[in-house]
């Protein structure tokens, strides 16, 4: 993290494994705000009612700017937290950065 601390723009990335399509959202910053930026734009492109079909698991950092990642669990999505330095948990988010 630069001297700016997480507050530039930067991207969120996520990998849906069935289909292998590769997500990309440019966020305002790495904070819990950013994230949820990230979040409502994945909702409005599949639809609440659809989420959860294409994304039955989701695996995050385990850094703060994912400490509500745990409320898309109430669109039927299992929400997982990697260990701390420990990307190999998540290995094809980190093979497609």
């Amino acid at each position: 993290m630069s001297r700016r601390q997480g507050r530039e723009a930067v991207i969120f990335t996520t990998v849906e494994k069935v289909l292998r399509k590769f997500i990309a959202i440019r966020i305002p910053g790495r904070t819990r705000s950013g994230i949820e930026v990230a979040m409502t734009k994945m909702r409005e492109e599949f639809g609440d009612e659809n989420f959860s079909k294409f994304f039955k698991t989701m695996t995050a950092d385990n850094g703060p700017e994912f400490e509500t990642f745990s409320q898309y669990e109430q669109l039927g999505t299992k929400i997982y937290f990697t260990h701390p330095y420990s990307s190999w948990e998540r290995p094809q988010n980190e093979r497609h950065n």
